[in-house]
């Protein structure tokens, strides 16, 4: 016998953002005016734990994207059933560096060690917001540095990096690598496009 297990976490906006937990056919809503965690159980063994962030100021978020087969672009989705469609990108920022790790030779006399290079920036990645439309595009051009957006995009969606930087030698990636971007949301479009 199998069990199916559904668990939906929407933020809403209230007066707050608070969480919609439904499970089920049902819906419980609550209106939480701090931040709290919410244990959704269907059962014994099935429950799921969420921290529920009232976002009735700008908050930052961490978004871990990842690459493609090929290296060539980052994605990673903020899904409309958890975050509220009515949340805006301030600024985002990449925390990673691009490196690239050339293979030594232990065998040598002396041995020569691996050894990490950075790839050379600018350019960083293109950022690309292609839904709602119309598509928001904007550069990064280093990493640990903000960008600002001109026009808030929309939060909820898809978010796309091309890679532009070119590095000493092919970058080799490992696709199960989480490459990790920090966004400021609010749900207050301070600037709208």
């Amino acid at each position: 016998m199998s069990v199916r297990r559904h668990f939906r976490f929407v933020i809403l906006r209230v007066d707050h953002l608070a969480l919609a937990a439904g499970f089920a056919a049902r819906n419980k809503y609550f209106t939480p005016t701090k931040d709290t965690e919410v244990e959704v159980r269907a059962s014994d063994c099935a429950k799921v734990v969420r921290k529920v962030v009232v976002a009735d100021q700008p908050v930052e978020l961490i978004a871990d994207s990842k690459w493609d087969s090929s290296c060539t672009s980052l994605h990673f989705d903020l899904l409309p059933q958890l975050y509220d469609p009515k949340l805006y990108a301030n600024w985002i920022e990449a925390l990673f560096k691009p490196k690239v790790r050339v293979m030594g030779d232990a065998a040598a006399n002396p041995p020569i060690p691996d050894h990490d290079f950075d790839c050379p920036y600018p350019p960083f990645p293109q950022g690309n917001k292609p839904l709602p439309l119309p598509p928001y595009t904007f550069p990064i051009d280093k990493p640990l540095d903000q960008v600002l957006f001109s026009g808030q995009p929309q939060a909820t969606g898809g978010w796309d990096f091309a890679r532009l930087y070119v590095c000493p030698a092919p970058q080799q990636c490992n696709p199960s690598v989480l490459e990790p971007f920090k966004l400021q949301l609010t749900c207050t479009p301070l600037n709208p496009r």
